[in-house]
């Protein structure tokens, strides 16, 4: 785990620099910007998290069901339900696709995101479960951490030394840096990945694929 102030500390002692030529400023820009990379570009499972939600009509806010606790931005990545034969997943479409469904009857075979509302249809109120991936939230006071910082400190650790070295024009180090936060950030999307490999082939057959 790191929360800002352990990690502007940190760069500060690996550079040897005093706060007075990394300031607060320098490094709350820098941190910022390293964020949104992240949030572009990181799909660690710790960034993933599953939401049991029970409609009572279409359409309907992934965020009121969760108690508030998804205040950052998130993308929902699969809705599933459990069927006679096992879960199964609905199919991604339009939301215009999802009109001539919505006329129809039967267990729920897609769904459509609009905004933050979420279709399905044919309509049922039964149980799904929403994987969502949510972003790794600004670290702005010095007590802030995120699941990435808590987690994946070097993450924040290397790309910070990448942008501070940059600033202070020692671009080998600079470069040194950058191959390590590209390596971490490949190896923590490599295990997301494995992890979502394993979960898919837990789900058998037509029911799970459509």
């Amino acid at each position: 785990m790191a929360t800002y102030s352990q990690i502007k500390t940190h760069v500060r002692n690996v550079t040897h620099k005093p706060s007075s030529v990394l300031t607060g400023d320098l490094m709350d820009t820098w941190v910022d910007a390293l964020t949104a990379r992240i949030n572009d570009e990181l799909d660690a499972s710790v960034m993933h998290v599953n939401l049991t939600i029970t409609p009572t009509a279409n359409p309907f806010s992934v965020a009121e069901f969760t108690g508030g606790t998804l205040k950052v931005a998130y993308e929902i990545l699969e809705v599933t339900y459990e069927s006679d034969n096992g879960r199964r997943r609905l199919e991604k479409t339009s939301r215009e696709a999802v009109t001539d469904w919505l006329r129809s009857t039967g267990d729920p075979q897609v769904y459509a995101i609009e905004g933050y509302s979420l279709y399905v249809a044919p309509f049922s109120s039964i149980e799904y479960r929403v994987l969502a991936r949510v972003d790794a939230k600004a670290l702005t006071s010095g007590t802030d951490a995120n699941v990435v910082s808590n987690t994946h400190p070097n993450i924040y650790y290397y790309g910070m030394l990448m942008q501070a070295y940059e600033y202070l024009r020692d671009f080998e180090a600079a470069d040194r840096y950058r191959v390590l936060f590209e390596q971490e950030m490949q190896r923590v999307n490599n295990e997301a990945a494995h992890r979502m490999a394993g979960a898919n082939a837990q789900m058998s057959g037509a029911t799970a694929w459509l």
